[in-house]
C-alpha cells in the first residue's frame, strides 16, 4: 500500500514527490493545500487557511498565492486540520526562506509581492532590496504615484524581516513549528511524522527523485 504524502513547501519538495508519486512510489493526499510557500509562519498560515481556522481577504489573496479557483473553507476550529489529513502518513515540509513579509496581521508570499508591487522597475528594485536585506521600508524609494490603491496600502504597511544567521533561522523556524502544532493540535505529532527541511536537503531531493524518476 502507497504511503499517503502532504507537502507543504515550494517546487523543491514538489517536484521531486511530484516524480515519485507518478513514478508510483507515493500518493501525494494536497486536500485543500493551495500554492508554495517559503518561511515557517507562512506555512503556519496556510495550516490555518487551508482547515478554515482564518480567513483570508478576497482583495489580498493573490498575495497569498491563493488561486482565483480556490474556494475557502467554511470557519472552524484548528482541529479541523487534524481530520482533514487524517490518512496523511507524512507531511513534508519544506523552509526554504529566512526572510518573512508582513502586512498587518498576514503573511504575503514572497514571490507573489514581488511581481504584484515591483516587477521591472528600477527603483522599485532599490526599495525592495532595502526591505527584503534590511528590513528597512524605505517609502521615498518606491514611486507611489504609479500605485493602484491597494498596492499603494500595501507598500506603505509592509515589513520585511530577515534572520542573521541560515541556520540559527532554520533552527528557530523548526521549533517554531514544532511548537505551534503541538500547542494547536497536541494529536497531530503523536499519530503522524512530520519531515522539515532546509532548503539544502530539498535541492538534494529533487536529484534523487529525478534520478529514480529517470530510472523508472
Amino acid at each position: 500500500m502507497l504511503p499517503n504524502v502532504s507537502v507543504f513547501g515550494s517546487c523543491r519538495v514538489h517536484t521531486p514527490c511530484s516524480i515519485l508519486a507518478r513514478a508510483g512510489e507515493i500518493r501525494m493526499t494536497q486536500k485543500n493545500i493551495f500554492g508554495f510557500t517559503h518561511y515557517a509562519k507562512e506555512i503556519l498560515q496556510q495550516f490555518e487557511l487551508v482547515s478554515g481556522a482564518r480567513q483570508a481577504p478576497s482583495r489580498l489573496r493573490p498575495y497569498l498565492n491563493i488561486p482565483s479557483l480556490w474556494k475557502s473553507p467554511p470557519p472552524a476550529d484548528f482541529s479541523q486540520f487534524d481530520a482533514m489529513f487524517r490518512d496523511t502518513d507524512l507531511f513534508v515540509i519544506e523552509i526554504s526562506s529566512i526572510r518573512e513579509l508582513v502586512f498587518k496581521a498576514l503573511f504575503l508570499q514572497i514571490n507573489r509581492v514581488n511581481e504584484l508591487v515591483v516587477g521591472e522597475n528600477k527603483q522599485k528594485q532599490e526599495w525592495w532590496k532595502n526591505l527584503l536585506r534590511r528590513g528597512r521600508n524605505s517609502l521615498d524609494l518606491y514611486p507611489i504615484e504609479l500605485a493602484t490603491p491597494l498596492q499603494a496600502e500595501i507598500v506603505q504597511l509592509l515589513k520585511g524581516f530577515s534572520m542573521i544567521a541560515l541556520v540559527v533561522s532554520f533552527e528557530l523556524c523548526i521549533n517554531l513549528l514544532l511548537m505551534s502544532i503541538q500547542l494547536r493540535s497536541s494529536t497531530l505529532l503523536s499519530r503522524k511524522r512530520a519531515l522539515i527541511l532546509p532548503q539544502t536537503c530539498c535541492r538534494l531531493g529533487v536529484a534523487l527523485a529525478t534520478s529514480v524518476g529517470n530510472k523508472l
